[in-house]
């Protein structure tokens, strides 16, 4: 992993190693880039479309669990 300052030093660096030999291997280079620090609560970067990687479809929030739904009935009998 090689770092550089600017942004035309790293696209001259990937563009002048891509595809070069070194000890009878061809060199693959490409950018890799850091994720941000993980935010409060454990997850990183935004937050706000949580549903949109947990395969949920629109806004629909999580169904109750069987015993939630059953203490909730218990409470409405009383």
């Amino acid at each position: 992993m090689i770092e550089y300052p600017t942004l035309s030093e790293a696209k001259a660096a990937v563009q002048g190693a891509n595809g070069t030999k070194l000890l009878d291997q061809t060199l693959g280079v490409d950018y890799a880039f850091v994720r941000p620090p993980p935010a409060k609560g454990g997850k990183a970067g935004n937050t706000t479309n949580a549903n949109k990687d947990s395969g949920r479809i629109g806004n629909k929030p999580r169904s109750r669990s069987p015993e939630a739904k059953q203490k909730d009935t218990q409470e409405e009998q009383q």
